[in-house]
């Protein structure tokens, strides 16, 4: 590839003289390489032009990239103050169901504390339509008997007097469960007849061969919460779980606090 020579615009044949400069890198013929000050001026001139040429392009150029910073730093500070609002909007958001969350909370105590009194009032009116009855257990049944002979045998045993049918508002056998012998129900006239018979049961146990005994007519819930007791109380090391005219109570030791139960989170308040 052949050159020219950068003075005259002459090619640089192979077998020409010719030199290289060593700062521009041009070919020249040999005696064509020195310049005369007015050239040297007019060449300096024209890198001059180039460098201030370059040079306005590039502070062109950083001037579009000032401007496009600018740009930039605005649409950062627009998705800042965006991102600002919108955590506050999220802020607010969960105060309002945080708020709602406590509402539903209370409405819903509330709702469980009616509930309970609804259900321990239910309870205790039913409880308080069986205070007339007794539970008579352990009496052999027989096809045609006379329950009301059957109970004086057992008034006979705990030493009171024998009951007429005036006495005595209902009697009946409940229904058997499994091969157990069938409870004798008895509803009498009077509270003060029903508590006499409770007061005097102690009596079958003088018997060792006696298999009979009396208990209140408790409750279905009553005699869950009963047995939830004697439970909780061996548990605890509380000697004492029984219930007494259709309330129940517990009781660490003798001569210690009894306390009456209600329902089972009155277990959970005792402190042992």
């Amino acid at each position: 590839m052949s050159v020219n020579c950068f003075k005259c615009n002459e090619p640089v044949e192979s077998d020409d003289a010719s030199v290289v400069c060593t700062q521009c890198f041009y070919s020249f013929h040999v005696g064509k390489s020195r310049q005369t000050p007015k050239e040297k001026k007019s060449e300096e001139d024209g890198v001059d032009a180039i460098m201030f040429a370059n040079l306005v392009k590039q502070v062109n150029e950083l001037s579009c990239l000032k401007a496009t910073v600018a740009d930039l730093e605005a649409s950062v500070e627009m998705m800042s103050s965006k991102y600002d609002e919108l955590l506050a909007r999220v802020d607010k958001q969960d105060q309002t169901i945080e708020s709602l969350l406590k509402r539903v909370e209370k409405v819903e105590g509330g709702q469980q504390v009616e509930l309970r009194q609804l259900k321990e009032d239910m309870n205790t009116l039913e409880q308080h339509s069986r205070a007339l009855n007794l539970e008579i257990h352990g009496v052999q049944s027989c096809p045609g008997e006379n329950l009301l002979s059957k109970v004086n045998e057992v008034a006979e045993k705990i030493k009171l007097p024998a009951v007429t049918q005036q006495e005595v508002n209902d009697l009946h056998r409940l229904p058997a469960k499994g091969s157990k012998i069938p409870i004798i129900l008895v509803r009498f006239a009077n509270k003060g007849t029903r508590d006499e018979w409770l007061r005097n049961r102690n009596e079958l146990r003088t018997d060792e061969k006696c298999c009979i005994y009396l208990n209140e007519n408790l409750t279905k819930r009553n005699r869950q919460l009963l047995q939830r007791a004697k439970t909780w109380a061996d548990d605890h090391g509380f000697r004492f779980a029984w219930y007494r005219y259709g309330r129940i109570y517990v009781r660490k030791e003798s001569g210690e606090t009894a306390y009456l139960i209600k329902d089972e989170c009155d277990l959970d308040k005792i402190v042992t």
